[in-house]
């Protein structure tokens, strides 16, 4: 839920035009569509494991935001 919030707030704040510009955003709406997806599975026929792996794919961001992180941590000292 805290992605689809972020991934609202930022589709208002930016506009559809500039949001969909930016490839993080593309991929972070994308696991959101997915993840919304995974509730109405009942509903659809859908590949559940299939989708629970897209869902790992968030920690990726973690994982460049933590690199970024460091960096700006390196630059500091």
């Amino acid at each position: 839920m805290i992605f689809a919030v972020e991934a609202g707030v930022k589709l208002t704040g930016l506009g559809p035009k500039m949001y969909f510009t930016i490839n993080q955003n593309i991929f972070d709406f994308a696991l959101v569509i997915v993840s919304f997806m995974g509730f109405f599975q009942e509903l659809i026929p859908i590949n559940v494991t299939a989708m629970r792996v897209i869902r790992g794919t968030r920690i990726l961001r973690i994982f460049k935001s933590l690199h970024e992180l460091s960096d700006l941590l390196t630059t500091l000292a």
